[in-house]
């Protein structure tokens, strides 16, 4: 076989092991078929037009970095699918984080053990790449390759989903959403207790909707909750909109009458909102209740952390709330356990208990609340004693039959005690069910939320007027025997002939989408924070960053550890915006910190994370050390540290950085200092090295086979050649190369040189430029020196230390002003200018 069939084959089997995981995806989900081909066709043309490289390493690195990028989008995608059947969403990224990954781990053995054999035969294959001899693609093919690439890069179903979600304009709703908002001030809520009221147990119901009822799709399936749910009133109309698709965003939705929106981007569930308060200026369901003598209990059995929900309860009047930490005690055995937390039938049991307590020993109106997790997407959590359903395939159908015993228990449980006559009992599905094997069923008719409400005396009706979750707390408020009027924020009570408040309005359900709705539901988190004259302090041992005097939420559940953050500074109000957190190490950082910062460089940003993620904001010697950047990509003025344990910056230190001098359009990295906070912001000016410059310097560093590209430098009316390895040149009235290592001559350089601490003096700049030092051509056994001892100038030797001959780079040094800094590329070359 010739080298072309070799390397088409090869191709042809690289692009088959990329679209794996598309493949699985669209057996399993219902993601979008053309998914798969244009993985195909995308890996394959990647594969032929980076084998043609002429250098080795830009031959590998190309192909490595392109294939890591194809398989990561890939696998994020295939991700979202197996969680929610779904692209790229809120409900993903509410849901990207270490907690539902370990919840979950067996459930994704399949996509993780696949990403992973994937990915090595991907690098196996690479290496074993066939070496390409005397046959290169002429410079137009490289071209059309890299255009045609572009344009399936465009129509790639994991780029286009992912512009989609991050480029979505919401403002197309504004006038729906604003005639929402309108009669939401026009009719404020209003409530009275015009009779004895009853107590009320609310449950969850993990995915439970409507259609699982249905004995024609699902015969036998619930036969006790069918039972209950033919005596009660049943609510048949209720669809599920904007951000209330999954367990969080249902909860508030059903409680608050809002989506589940905030103000703060977070990649990290559990810091769904910077601080511990959760949307405190909304007036949810359970602050109504507390307000009028009610008791507010909620039983969980999963970690209440998780998704934010310990501060949604902390922030509305739960007077308690129990989760698997405290309820753990009651299973029959330590192993009686499942990802999540507690089976359902443990959970129940101790929500019977306390029931049973409620109404013994409390004089006050209570209302008890628990979410189920038995049915959890996408094959449940079957619990012991629980019988398979029919010939259940995939063990969903048998985990919804063991739930409607599980809650139908609780209801008979209820009925018989001697509280019934004063409870009213409601079951509501938190979502429709995300994806597994029975979504297909479900979708031979409209999906609609399960809502339906048990009362002591029996009666029974269908009320299929159209509603969503937002109807919902007003709808129980009136059952429970208050009069209500007007709109309980985005929803009112459900009735025979009433529908829910967007219906009524006649309004699209997109109304919610709005970005005068988003607005509107930010501003319910209250007054956002402020740094005025309090300080932030970082304590990266404790795991805690607190910004005007409120601490902010940092710790990831998981095995990850302390988790990293991002937001800026408003320089008028001095208030804390685009507030962003990630799992610490997350490969996400990288283009979420920096690009951020360099796309925004006049803004200020406060910025914790690894050091590796702060390339050119701080110094790269740990590059798994905990770094702060505090400062803007233009400033001056800014405070840069590597390995910070304790870090506080006061109000002088801020109102400097606030106040910085701007380097103008200079397009260095940052500086690479490491010292304390007020040496940083009295003696580093970023890039002043350049402007003080008496003469216009225009430098440039090429790789050896960089095609119309010379090293050298043009300085004033001087030009120089720059050799291969390392050299220094000092810029003052003139240049003067005052020091060259030839890197590649396998020598000791540092005996053969003077040390560069004796030639760099007075008031100039000196250049640093390193180009074609890798690979060494002639020297098999070439060792990389050690040019650090070069100097005893700590921000030098660093450099020199960490240089990485691979790379082309440039740096700059001013002794009188104790400056350095520096820029580095793997490209094919490399320039600085400055006037």
């Amino acid at each position: 076989m010739n080298i072309k069939s070799r390397i088409t084959l090869k191709a042809v089997l690289f692009s088959a092991i990329m679209s794996a995981t598309p493949v699985v995806a669209c057996l399993k989900t219902d993601a979008p078929s053309h998914w798969v081909f244009s993985t195909f066709l995308l890996s394959a043309l990647a594969y032929l037009k980076f084998s043609f490289y002429k250098t080795k390493w830009l031959r590998y690195g190309s192909l490595i970095t392109v294939s890591v990028v194809i398989w990561a989008l890939n696998l994020a995608l295939t991700s979202s699918f197996f969680i929610q059947n779904q692209s790229f969403n809120e409900a993903y990224f509410f849901h990207l984080d270490p907690a539902t990954l370990t919840a979950n781990l067996g459930e994704y053995a399949l996509l993780i053990s696949l990403a992973l054999l994937q990915l090595g035969l991907l690098v196996a294959l690479i290496i074993k790449r066939p070496r390409i001899k005397g046959i290169r693609l002429k410079k137009r093919a490289h071209v059309s390759a890299g255009l045609v690439m572009a344009g399936l890069f465009v129509v790639f179903a994991p780029f286009n989903s992912l512009a989609t979600y991050l480029t979505f304009d919401n403002s197309a709703y504004d006038e729906s959403g604003s005639v929402l908002l309108k009669h939401n001030s026009d009719n404020p809520f209003d409530i009275s207790k015009s009779t004895e009221t009853k107590n009320l147990v609310l449950i969850y119901a993990e995915s439970l909707e409507q259609g699982y009822f249905d004995e024609a799709r699902f015969p036998g399936l619930l036969p006790e909750l069918n039972k209950w749910r033919a005596n009660s009133v049943n609510f048949t109309g209720l669809e599920q909109v904007y951000n209330t698709s999954w367990t969080v965003a249902g909860i508030v939705a059903s409680q608050c009458g809002v989506p589940l929106i905030s103000p703060y981007r977070s990649h990290d569930m559990n810091s769904l909102a910077p601080t511990s308060s959760f949307m405190s200026e909304a007036v949810c369901l359970t602050d109504v209740l507390a307000e009028h003598g009610y008791i507010n209990q909620m039983m969980i059995g999963s970690d209440q952390r998780f998704a934010g929900k310990k501060y949604f309860f902390a922030s509305h009047q739960f007077d308690q709330v129990d989760d698997f930490s405290t309820l753990s005690h009651a299973m029959p055995s330590e192993d009686y356990k499942h990802g999540w937390g507690l089976y359902d039938d443990t959970l129940m049991e101790q929500v019977k208990l306390r029931y049973d307590q409620l109404v013994a020993n409390s004089d006050q109106p209570f209302a008890l609340q628990t979410v189920t997790v038995g049915t959890h997407p996408p094959h449940g959590e079957l619990a012991d004693g629980c019988a398979n359903y029919l010939d259940d395939p995939g063990k969903m159908r048998s985990a919804l039959h063991c739930t409607d015993s599980h809650i139908s228990g609780l209801i008979r449980h209820i009925r018989q005690s001697p509280g019934s006559d004063n409870t009213i009992i409601a079951v509501v599905s938190d979502h429709l069910m995300m994806w597994g094997d029975t979504v297909d069923t479900l979708k031979q008719a409209p999906r609609r939320l399960s809502f339906f409400i048990n009362y002591p005396d029996q009666r029974s009706d269908t009320i299929d007027s159209e509603g969503t979750h937002f109807d919902i707390a007003p709808t129980l408020l009136n059952s429970m025997g208050f009069a209500t009027s007007g709109s309980f924020n985005f929803g009112h009570a459900l009735e025979k002939q009433s529908s829910g408040l967007i219906a009524s309005l006649g309004l699209p359900s997109e109304a919610v989408e709005s970005k005068v709705v988003e607005q509107f539901v930010s501003s319910l988190w209250g007054e956002p924070l402020n740094i005025s004259e309090l300080p932030i302090q970082v304590d990266t041992g404790a795991g805690t960053v607190t910004v005007g005097g409120q601490p902010l939420n940092l710790k990831v559940t998981g095995v990850l550890g302390m988790g990293s953050l991002m937001f800026s500074i408003n320089p008028d109000t001095l208030a804390v915006e685009d507030y962003q957190s990630l799992p610490y190490g997350s490969s996400l950082q990288s283009a979420a910190i920096t690009q951020t910062m360099l796309d925004n460089p006049h803004k200020t940003y406060f910025v914790l994370a690894p050091a590796q993620y702060l390339t050119g904001f701080v110094p790269q010697h740990n590059l798994d050390a905990k770094a702060v950047f505090f400062g803007q990509a233009a400033g001056k003025t800014f405070v840069s540290e590597a390995n910070v344990k304790q870090l506080t910056l006061d109000s002088t230190v801020i109102k400097s950085v606030l106040q910085a001098e701007q380097s103008g359009d200079i397009a260095i990295a940052r500086t690479y200092i490491d010292r304390p906070v007020e040496i940083a912001l009295n003696r580093v000016q970023v890039a002043s090295a350049l402007e003080s410059l008496p003469l216009e310097l225009s430098a440039q560093v090429c790789q050896y086979n960089a095609d119309d590209c010379d090293s050298g430098l043009q300085y004033g009316e001087q030009s120089l050649v720059l050799e291969r390895g390392l050299s220094v040149i000092a810029l003052g009235e003139s240049a003067e190369l005052v020091a060259h290592f030839d890197l590649c001559r396998n020598e000791n350089v540092l005996e053969n040189a003077e040390r560069l601490d004796n030639l760099m003096q007075g008031e100039k700049s000196y250049l640093f430029a390193v180009q074609d030092t890798f690979p060494c051509k002639g020297a098999s056994d070439y060792q990389v020196p050690h040019l650090n001892g070069l100097t005893d100038h700590q921000e030098i030797a660093k450099y020199l230390n960490d240089l990485e001959f691979r790379e082309l780079s440039l740096a700059m040094y001013r002794p009188a002003l104790a400056e350095f800094v520096y820029n580095s590329t793997r490209e094919q070359s490399l320039s600085w200018s400055a006037k």
